[in-house]
């Protein structure tokens, strides 16, 4: 348990076995679709379109947080008109939040030439944006114990957490598993551009695995991931996201995290 909650080796494979080159392949297809999806309209159309997807990002992250908020409720947030109820304006504020730190997400991608993603200032930063436009309420969580404690904007945990099965790892080892994490995946690191997506995907679920933050892991890791897919021009140009991909398949995206988190029994 020591290992597991403290030491970075804990992590490894960084990168999953691939013997049969099935990875490799879902790449090509990942790249071929998105390239497909980018030019089937006209790049006014295709912008205008991204606009209009953007609050399903928002819905679809959401409700992979069990947050069930409804589109035309999220709508009405981005005009400012919010519900009298409590907990339905909470969700509609959750969902403009998403919304504005992914818009401000994609300008830094496109104003800096080498935005490092998989930074931990780059996801802090991330965490931290996203946050600032939440209410109040979403910055306490109850502990295990019962404590209610505040969730620090764009800072690492400072105490130890459960994550369904498993022992997050160790709040003061947090700093060496978040720069082994950069080291692996970082892609100006990476000289295989079909490695490079595989990256992205492994780096996913690294992020869920190390729980860096108190509160918020879910919004900012499929934040991360939809900035890495865009550093790599794998967005559709903003037609498609990874929000709405795993949300098709909530349930096995769900599994599929857990049982990654399962005891290992063998090397």
């Amino acid at each position: 348990m020591i290992e597991l909650c403290e030491l970075p080796s804990a992590m490894e494979p960084m990168f999953p076995y691939d013997k049969n080159g099935a990875l490799n392949n879902l790449a090509i297809t990942l790249i071929r679709k998105s390239a497909a999806l980018s030019q089937a309209l006209h790049p006014l159309t295709r912008e205008a379109v991204a606009q209009i997807v953007k609050p399903m990002n928002s819905y679809y992250s959401n409700l992979i947080e069990g947050h069930n908020t409804h589109p035309l409720d999220i709508e009405r947030a981005m005009r400012e008109n919010y519900a009298k109820e409590p907990s339905k304006r909470m969700l509609q504020m959750e969902s403009k939040a998403h919304i504005e730190v992914q818009k401000k997400m994609e300008r830094r991608l496109a104003e800096e030439a080498s935005v490092p993603v998989c930074s931990f200032d780059f996801i802090s930063w991330i965490h931290k944006e996203f946050y600032k436009e939440l209410p109040e309420e979403f910055r306490f969580v109850k502990t295990k114990e019962g404590k209610t404690v505040e969730v620090k904007l764009g800072e690492m945990r400072t105490g130890e957490v459960e994550v369904v099965a498993r022992v997050a790892p160790s709040a003061k080892a947090l700093f060496k598993f978040i720069e082994r994490f950069e080291s692996a995946y970082r892609p100006d690191k990476i000289n295989d551009p079909i490695q490079r997506i595989i990256a992205a995907a492994a780096s996913h679920h690294r992020l869920a695995w190390i729980h860096p933050f108190l509160d918020g892991n879910g919004s900012v890791m499929r934040l991360f991931t939809h900035a890495y897919l865009m550093h790599e021009k794998l967005d559709g140009e903003g037609l498609w996201s990874i929000s709405r991909g795993f949300s098709k398949n909530q349930d096995q995206y769900r599994a599929t995290l857990h049982n990654a988190d399962q005891q290992r029994y063998n090397d």
